[in-house]
């Protein structure tokens, strides 16, 4: 993951102006990931987020959207990125946690442009959101082996 963020970042760190990365990823009203918002959640089971910008240029440019105009959101030249992880129960004591993607364009000329992109980078997508799935598993085994160790409360 650090090594597919650190070439994503090459061209605007060989022009000079690559801002540092944030210390952790997190949906949040401030201090967290740049254009992404919230789109939705369903608690303990579903969480929805999304981003409109152009982010197949080495220099990505975000543009701000409130939630609710999220959907509607039609200005040419832009993509719309949606994710969503959703939680369900596997048997007894276990989960199934899956992650989807999914990009929209908003004109026909952003989408051949995002097209020539895509086939670029959709390895590097894959990588990446294999390795989130990987670091939510590690972190569910962390948990559960936390609450295995606990003391009980008295």
């Amino acid at each position: 993951m650090d090594a597919s963020m650190w070439l994503r970042g090459l061209p605007g760190r060989l022009r000079g102006h690559q801002p540092p990365p944030p210390a952790e990823l997190r949906l949040a009203d401030s201090g967290g990931l740049p254009g992404w918002l919230l789109l939705g959640e369903r608690e303990g089971r579903e969480i929805a987020f999304g981003a409109v910008g152009v982010f197949w240029q080495p220099s990505i440019s975000w543009h701000d959207v409130a939630p609710a105009d999220y959907a509607a959101f039609a200005e040419p030249g832009y993509g719309k990125i949606a994710c969503n992880f959703t939680v369900r129960g596997y048997g007894a004591g276990r989960s199934l946690v899956s992650y989807e993607v999914r990009v929209a364009t908003t004109d026909v000329a952003t989408r051949r442009k995002f097209a020539r992109y895509w086939w670029l980078i959709r390895p590097v997508v894959a990588h990446i959101m294999r390795a989130t799935l990987a670091t939510v598993a590690a972190q569910a085994g962390s948990h559960r082996a936390a609450l295995r160790t606990a003391a009980p409360v008295r």
